[in-house]
C-alpha cells in the first residue's frame, strides 16, 4: 500500500479512537474529533480520484480497511444519538415533575387546606 494512503487511512483510524474516547466529554473536544474525523475521510476521498488506479489495485484491502474505520465511527454516532435522546427524554420528565412542584407551591401559598374538584 502506498504510504500516502497508508498515512491517511491511519489518520481515520486515529481520529475515530479519538471520536471514541471524547464519548461523554466535552462538546468542544466531540466536536473538534468529528471535525478532524471528516477531514480524514475527505482527504482519503481526495486522495481516491486523485490515484484512481493505485486505489483500483489495492481495492480489497483498502476498502476492508475503511469499511472497519467507518463502522466503528457508526457506531460511536449512533451511541451519542442514543445518549441525546436519552438526555432529552430525561429533561423531559424533569420539565414535568418541575412544573408539578411548582404547582403545589402556588397552591400552597394561596393558603389552601384541601383540593377542591370545583377549581
Amino acid at each position: 500500500m502506498p504510504a500516502e494512503i497508508q498515512e491517511l487511512v491511519q489518520s481515520l483510524t486515529h481520529t475515530t479512537a479519538q471520536l471514541a474516547r471524547a464519548q461523554g466529554g466535552e462538546v468542544r473536544q466531540i466536536e473538534r474529533a468529528l471535525t478532524e474525523r471528516m477531514r480524514a475521510i475527505e482527504a482519503i476521498g481526495q486522495w481516491i480520484e486523485r490515484e484512481p488506479e493505485a486505489a483500483r489495485v489495492m481495492g480489497a484491502e483498502l476498502a476492508k480497511q475503511l469499511k472497519r474505520d467507518l463502522d466503528k465511527g457508526t457506531q460511536i454516532l449512533l451511541r451519542f444519538a442514543m445518549a441525546r435522546e436519552l438526555m432529552r427524554s430525561d429533561r423531559m420528565a424533569l420539565d414535568r415533575q418541575l412544573q408539578l412542584l411548582q404547582g403545589i407551591r402556588g397552591w400552597r401559598a394561596e393558603g389552601r387546606k384541601s383540593i377542591s374538584c370545583l377549581g
